[in-house]
């Protein structure tokens, strides 16, 4: 999940009362009807009680180190995704203005602004840039 995001969560077969919780409310919250809010960078389990059992959904809740960046022409600067160790896939919106390396190293090309993406396990997080 990305910082902010929701999501509902689902117990599906079961036609009885589900309870919710979350065991780092700080990164995850959950409410009674399993929609779980991401706060903050870091990893938490949602547990559904349903009949004695147990459920559980492991959260992550990454978030990019910069949502906006300001460079002059010829600098560079290292973006980041907080929050997981999984691979990371970066791409600049306009290659002529800035390029960004397989490790998240952008470099400023001409003036200009455009938007760089970095793709995690399907989610996609974004940061403007301008260059001066």
């Amino acid at each position: 999940m990305i910082k902010g995001e929701e999501y509902r969560l689902y117990v599906f077969g079961i036609n009885k009362r589900v309870s919710y919780s979350s065991t780092n409310f700080r990164v995850a919250g959950v409410n009674f009807n399993g929609r779980v809010f991401a706060y903050r960078t870091g990893k938490a389990f949602i547990t559904a009680k349903v009949d004695g059992k147990d459920l559980r959904c492991r959260v992550y809740v990454v978030d990019i180190n910069k949502e906006k960046l300001n460079l002059k022409v010829g600098d560079s600067y290292r973006l980041k995704v907080k929050g997981s160790n999984a691979f990371v896939s970066w791409k600049s919106e306009n290659k002529e203005i800035a390029t960004v390396s397989m490790f998240g190293k952008v470099t400023a090309r001409k003036k200009g602004s455009t938007v760089l993406y970095a793709n995690i396990k399907g989610k996609k997080l974004k940061c403007i840039l301008k260059i001066e």
